[in-house]
């Protein structure tokens, strides 16, 4: 086993931290996505929506990027 300098240590610490709160970001986003897909199914739902019109719409909206 290798030993690890003062300096080492303190890196693989920031390291660590750094990765605990990439994931915790990341946990965040994916539940702010799944919130908003299951609103957007309640609200389809609600208002007779067709989803999958709304997306072609939407697409033929974009404006082509120069």
């Amino acid at each position: 086993m290798k030993t690890k300098t003062p300096e080492e240590q303190d890196e693989c610490k920031r390291l660590r931290q750094e990765l605990k709160a990439a994931r915790r970001e990341l946990a965040e986003e994916v539940l702010d996505h799944r919130i908003d897909q299951a609103l957007l199914e309640i609200l389809t739902e609600e208002y007779h929506i067709d989803i999958e019109a709304l997306k072609k719409k939407a697409a033929g909206m974009r404006s082509p990027i120069a």
